[in-house]
């Protein structure tokens, strides 16, 4: 690993001794350091698709690009939901001191999501291999081969996100795992050897190897002390029972921003999903913002939501849209003046989506801003709430995509994903904010000592 990563993962580390989780707000130099590291990955995520889009033309990318979002499905769904609910279950356990409980979680989820992801890579092959005139080793086959690693690293990055290690966390997931496939394809185009989709989906399958090592490695400092030297207590029924909802959300969050793709592919041809495909990547960059940095809010906002402190709610959420809504108005500004140049990068073309990256943009933008809104009705009891409007959305997306994208092509499949995506995450906002307002009132009904006045 470059030795500059290597400083910043230690100059940012857990102690070798830490203590509890704190309840205090996210330093400053954090919260600069993980945008920084956010946008090394927008950089490297960017240029591979590129790289990729370039190497294979606009009548081979969309098999990359189908491969992928299958990739993340399936990872998705592997996780079932254990390392979402360790940013809520950590915390508690940490203001609790059951640090049994907390390494017993830790242990019971790592078994269970490689278990999971071995299962479901065996149970998808064996149903691939059923299909008519399958046989050939594809881009798809090769993405089951890594389908536990990724399992493994996207529940590990987020239990170490749950014990505040969000930097080192985010060094590994934002600039190692994404590095690697950058450099692999470099790398093979400088022997000008042909790029097929197939070894551009194992480049990306190998980052996630390489991450999983480094995960690994830091895993046995990050968690507190005395939570390495508990005796693990498990209970895991409870645990699966609790996680479900939040492996439903997440599944279909991952759904509505990637079934477009995948359905594209069924109803409209090799060129408008090769264009699709480069307009969500371009358009949606933003959104990785959001996934970067939102960990570093959950912890706090569980424990908040745990004291019922509405007011420190509100200024949780006032911190953070300081700095997003400028982020977004700026995203959009670029795409609508650069989109064009943005999209020739792609090859020839490629630009025929400027259109559609308007409309991308905008419901990324919406979604970005409110995308902790999730993660805040889940944490106080509305889960059947969160999953029906997710499955709603994407239910309304896939059923837009496959109506539009014949009839318009690339822009059908923008609308179909702004269009559900944006009134998602408007109505969680509405639902959110009126339970968080409700709890600054119960505070100074109670005549709660030092609450400010609500805003």
């Amino acid at each position: 690993m470059p030795p500059g990563l290597v400083w910043m993962m230690n100059r940012h580390a857990p102690r070798a001794n830490p203590g509890p989780l704190s309840l205090a707000p996210t330093p400053r130099s954090t919260v600069v350091a993980l945008l920084a590291l956010t946008g090394v990955n927008l950089g490297l995520a960017y240029a591979t698709s590129v790289m990729a889009a370039r190497a294979l033309d606009i009548r081979h990318f969309d098999v990359y690009a189908v491969a992928l979002a299958a990739m993340a499905l399936l990872s998705t769904l592997a996780e079932l939901g254990l390392g979402k609910y360790a940013m809520r279950v950590i915390p508690v356990f940490a203001v609790r001191g059951a640090h049994g409980l907390a390494r017993g979680y830790g242990r019971f989820g790592a078994g269970t999501v490689l278990v999971a992801g071995v299962g479901l890579a065996l149970l998808v092959g064996a149903l691939e291999q059923l299909q008519p005139g399958e046989g050939v080793f594809g881009p798809v086959d090769a993405a089951l081969c890594f389908l536990p690693v990724m399992a493994l690293v996207g529940y590990g990055a987020e239990l170490a996100q749950a014990y505040d290690a969000t930097l080192r966390s985010a060094i590994v997931t934002r600039v190692v795992v994404p590095a690697v496939p950058l450099a692999g394809l470099l790398a093979w185009q400088a022997r000008g050897v042909e790029l097929t989709p197939l070894g551009a989906v194992t480049w990306h399958g190998v980052g996630w190897v390489v991450g999983l090592g480094c995960l690994g490695i830091f895993m046995r400092q990050v968690p507190p002390r005395a939570v390495l030297a508990a005796a693990p207590e498990v209970r895991s029924r409870e645990w699966m029972r609790d996680a479900l909802p939040f492996l439903g959300f997440a599944l279909l969050l991952v759904a509505i921003t990637r079934s477009s793709v995948i359905v594209m592919e069924l109803v409209s041809d090799h060129e408008q999903t090769s264009v699709f495909a480069a307009v969500l990547e371009t358009g949606s960059i933003l959104a990785l913002v959001a996934k970067g940095t939102d960990k570093m809010y959950l912890p706090r906002l569980s424990q908040l939501l745990a004291r019922g402190e509405g007011e420190q709610l509100l200024r949780l959420r006032r911190r953070r849209l300081a700095w997003v809504v400028p982020l977004c108005v700026a995203h959009m500004g670029l795409m609508l003046l650069l989109g064009r140049p943005l999209l020739q990068l792609f090859g020839e073309g490629f630009e025929q989506g400027q259109a559609a990256l308007a409309v991308v943009s905008s419901g990324t933008a919406v979604w970005t801003v409110f995308s902790l809104k999730p993660s805040y009705l889940k944490y106080i009891g509305r889960q059947g709430f969160v999953l029906k409007g997710a499955l709603a959305a994407v239910l309304a997306g896939m059923g837009l995509t496959a109506w539009l994208g014949p009839r318009l092509g690339a822009l059908g499949g923008a609308i179909g994903f702004s269009v559900p995506l944006t009134c998602l995450y408007l109505v969680f906002a509405l639902v959110a904010t009126r339970h968080a307002r409700r709890l600054c009132d119960q505070e100074r009904e109670a005549g709660a000592p030092g609450s400010p006045a609500a805003r």
